[in-house]
């Protein structure tokens, strides 16, 4: 009797245990986010960086597009040093779509993210600094191509046009950079600001490519920036 007593208790504090992240997870898996965000949500609230960055993603979804919790979720992992989180706040002040825009607080969860080792923070913060002016004149450009090839050097080859930019136009390092990566094309050629894609070559290609982009980097990182912007 005392044995099927012990039984019956086992089985109730299983029954009774808290769901843990990895439960979350396997709804993820099994695409029943409304399961998921039951889970992952006291987990996160309790500070879970894990669960925190899950709800971010999940309420950046179409099927869960609520960018205020979106955001609340990621600033919360961001505020623990999560790198995807730190980006993603960024992208936010950076826009200035679900909260004020603030692109020196953008600058800084992008720089978090990207001495962490995020290539796309280290591109986004690249860009910040090409297209804004919150560097020295002097500065600017160095910054520009440090992030745009520590991103290249990583594999995101979107960042030669970042570093093409630094180099006089029409110069032969322009042209070699800009020739970087010819799979790369504007989404809407009649603007100049769209952001790029990257057509998908076959294997082969790709890995031509890269070799290319690997040689144009020895031949050509040496090189100081310019004193004159291009864009200017």
């Amino acid at each position: 009797m005392r044995q099927i007593a012990i039984l019956l208790m086992s089985l109730l504090l299983v029954a009774c245990k808290p769901p843990t992240f990895e439960d979350g997870w396997a709804a993820i898996k099994a695409k029943d986010k409304p399961k998921a965000v039951e889970i992952f949500t006291p987990l996160a609230d309790k500070g879970d960086v894990r669960a925190q960055t899950e709800l971010g993603i999940i309420y950046s979804s179409d099927e869960f597009k609520d960018p205020q919790k979106s955001f609340k979720y990621y600033k919360l992992a961001a505020d623990q040093g999560q790198m995807w989180g730190n980006y993603m706040v960024g992208n936010a002040y950076s826009e200035g779509k679900v909260v004020e825009k603030n692109l020196g607080y953008a600058e800084q969860r992008y720089l978090t993210a990207a001495k962490g080792g995020l290539v796309g923070a280290m591109r986004a913060l690249s860009t910040l600094y090409q297209q804004n002016n919150l560097l020295s004149y002097s500065d600017r450009p160095i910054q520009i191509r440090r992030w745009s090839i520590a991103a290249f050097e990583r594999g995101d080859a979107v960042s030669a046009y970042n570093i093409k930019d630094t180099f006089p136009y029409g110069s032969l390092d322009y042209i070699a950079w800009n020739n970087a990566y010819p799979d790369i094309t504007l989404k809407d050629g009649r603007n100049p600001t769209a952001d790029y894609v990257i057509m998908k070559p076959d294997a082969g290609k790709e890995i031509v490519v890269l070799a290319k982009q690997l040689e144009i980097l020895r031949l050509f990182k040496h090189i100081e920036p310019p004193t004159i912007f291009p864009w200017r």
